[in-house]
């Protein structure tokens, strides 16, 4: 369903659950149990010069999962240092980085529709 909406319906069906849109990168409102790391990790990515821009074209995966390339090898390094949240397991920090690499490729608004959608 919330694949086929275009912007504009998107944001109505995203603006009618949460009533405002949280601002990008602000996990708290989403009610999820790992909103600290989620929040932690968004902000360690963007600390990351050209973090952001990387994982918008990059191949999917995290962790062991990852591209053996250079730069996501360089890119993981970096945006691990940038953690301030010491506590990630490897499941933890590639659930947070999957969560982070998805708002990145499809955007916030489709974002919070599917974790709406995958909380029901």
């Amino acid at each position: 369903m919330v694949e086929s909406m275009n912007e504009n319906d998107l944001l109505k069906y995203v603006k009618n659950i949460y009533g405002e849109i949280p601002e990008q990168g602000n996990f708290n409102p989403l009610g999820k149990d790992s909103s600290i790391e989620f929040n932690d990790g968004y902000k360690a990515t963007m600390k990351t010069p050209g973090a952001w821009e990387w994982m918008k074209t990059k191949k999917k995966g995290w962790g062991i999962n990852l591209p053996e390339d250079a730069m996501s090898k360089k890119m993981q390094s970096e945006i691990t240092k940038n953690l301030e949240f010491k506590n990630h397991s490897l499941c933890s920090f590639i659930v947070t980085m999957k969560n982070i690499e998805y708002i990145a490729k499809e955007g916030w608004v489709k974002y919070l529709a599917i974790i709406y959608i995958n909380s029901k």
